[in-house]
């Protein structure tokens, strides 16, 4: 009797054991991953290089071409801009936190719109219309530009395999009046949600093509850009790793 009722006592304080782990496992989940977004950090072509850093709130504060060369300040006084340093301008961002126009350093006006998600769909100088952007899939389908008095179009493909986590700007409006080390700025719309494979204008018969190098976090390190017989353009990258939630 005795046996039975230790072993009875023993399978009764096993049962408690496993039903104390169950319930603990239950108030005490496993925490999900961290989940992480990246800042460009550097940029640089063959000749220059740009280097980015940001305010607490993650908008760019300076920029600083070639280690002191050229270096832009930026102050934020609620939607107001200011840039100071090399050169001087002023711009004022919209309810989505980009740009919305601009006086640029030779006073040309300028102003730009954007769809529901943020990527650039027109730029204006003054009330002149400088470029069209079409969007698909979230990303630049294609731009515009008005040159030998003519509407010109640029056509761009995108790898849907090949996510743009690194959030570059390398597809962008050229007619939009804003240089592409001013874009990576993240002021000027959302980005191409995946990597540029190729791009095209209608009117030539020559593609330049794209190919990447990537970091282990799937950030694009190194573009190469190739254009017939050409010699490649080579864009290099560095990214901030930013922590969303944990």
């Amino acid at each position: 009797m005795k046996t039975h009722f230790y072993l009875s006592a023993a399978l009764l304080l096993a049962a408690a054991t496993l039903a104390s782990c169950d319930s603990k496992k239950k108030n005490d989940p496993t925490p999900p991953p961290p989940v992480y977004t990246y800042q460009v950090a550097s940029f640089a072509d063959e000749w220059d290089s740009w280097a980015y850093t940001y305010n607490a709130d993650g908008k760019v504060e300076q920029i600083d071409r070639n280690s002191g060369e050229r270096v832009y300040n930026f102050a934020y006084s609620g939607n107001n801009v200011s840039v100071s340093g090399y050169a001087t301008f002023t711009m004022v961002l919209g309810q989505n936190g980009y740009v919305a126009s601009m006086v640029d350093q030779w006073d040309d006006a300028r102003s730009f719109t954007y769809d529901a998600k943020g990527h650039m769909l027109t730029a204006l100088k003054d009330t002149d219309l400088k470029s069209t952007v079409t969007i698909a899939d979230e990303c630049i389908a294609s731009w515009t530009r008005y040159q030998s008095d003519a509407w010109q179009t640029k056509n761009h493909t995108f790898d849907s395999a090949k996510p743009n986590t690194g959030a570059i700007h390398n597809i962008y409006s050229e007619a939009a009046g804003v240089d592409r080390w001013l874009f990576e700025s993240g002021l000027f719309g959302k980005p191409s949600a995946f990597m540029c494979s190729s791009s095209q204008w209608t009117h030539s018969t020559t593609a330049a093509t794209y190919s990447y190098e990537y970091d282990d976090n799937g950030c694009a390190t190194r573009e190469i850009k190739a254009y017939g017989t050409d010699e490649p353009e080579i864009y290099t990258y560095t990214f901030n790793k930013i922590t969303v939630s944990q």
